[in-house]
């Protein structure tokens, strides 16, 4: 049965409401809080915590001593404010998830990467991810194959706990890891107000990554004015690039007003007052 009750649009921003999520992604890029200034691992860490290793294991075939940690995991949860996922230890097993990650999920990405022989660059006139091959697996498709494995991954089977699936750990950790490719953090508080039912994730990731994808592409004419900040000196440059061809920061920025239209979290007042000074190219 599908999951989804009642099909709702994702919203079309205003240019205003876009440029607020924009200012609140440069904070966040920089390790601070929109919420309330408080200090935060930064957007930029977490993709050299995440993308730097895994993607050197993707095309070296080797962990060695840079590789994904059960120290960076944790960041991730806590920045995330994913504290009810960190509390259930009992069904959370990260060693699991790692080697799901590293033994599962790369063999995928690797091969999809084989397959289109090809870095995925955005289109910017419509914000589709490119291909050479369109018979070939889009970049759509293979986030959410790998969104689901890793969420499966990173749950623990026991007592009357047949299969379970944390999907908004795995979104928030691929979105880092893979910026190449076209991925959508899973929001609960999202997806409901959507009209999913969000008692099993796992099955309804497909439909919500479809729904955030079109309302990704209705949205493409104000979000392609936004630019990707420069780097605090935190990532290469090489990575730096592969993330602004991907139009990974344009789906930042799509996540981050997506939040705040949903949850009615207000950023800091200032951010509002700073829309029609700060430019919005890289500072």
């Amino acid at each position: 049965m599908n999951a989804l009750v009642k099909r709702i649009k994702v919203p079309t921003f205003s240019r205003s409401a876009l440029e607020i999520a924009d200012l609140c992604a440069r904070d966040i890029w920089r390790g601070v809080s929109y919420k309330d200034g408080a200090s935060i691992e930064s957007d930029e860490m977490f993709l050299k915590l995440f993308a730097s290793p895994f993607l050197n294991y993707i095309y070296l075939d080797k962990i060695g001593d840079n590789h994904i940690t059960h120290d960076s995991i944790n960041s991730l949860i806590k920045t995330a404010g994913l504290t009810v996922m960190k509390l259930s230890t009992a069904t959370t097993d990260i060693q699991q998830g790692l080697d799901t990650l590293y033994f599962g999920v790369s063999r995928l990405v690797k091969t999809w990467i084989e397959e289109n022989n090809k870095t995925e660059k955005v289109d910017k006139e419509t914000g589709e991810i490119s291909s050479r091959n369109q018979d070939k697996t889009s970049s759509l498709e293979i986030g959410i194959q790998a969104t689901s494995a890793l969420g499966e991954g990173f749950f623990t089977i026991g007592g009357n706990k047949k299969r379970g699936s944390f999907i908004a750990l795995s979104s928030r950790l691929l979105f880092f890891a893979l910026p190449q490719i076209k991925i959508y953090n899973y929001s609960t508080d999202v997806a409901e107000k959507l009209g999913f039912n969000t008692a099993n994730p796992s099955s309804i990731i497909r439909d919500y990554t479809y729904t955030l994808d079109e309302g990704f592409t209705d949205n493409w004419q104000y979000l392609r004015e936004f630019e990707m900040p420069f780097s605090n000196n935190i990532i290469n440059e090489r990575l730096w690039t592969l993330s602004y061809d991907s139009g990974w920061w344009q789906r930042r920025v799509y996540d981050l007003a997506l939040v705040l239209h949903v949850t009615g979290v207000s950023p800091r007042d200032f951010l509002k007052g700073l829309t029609l000074t700060v430019p919005k190219q890289n500072p």
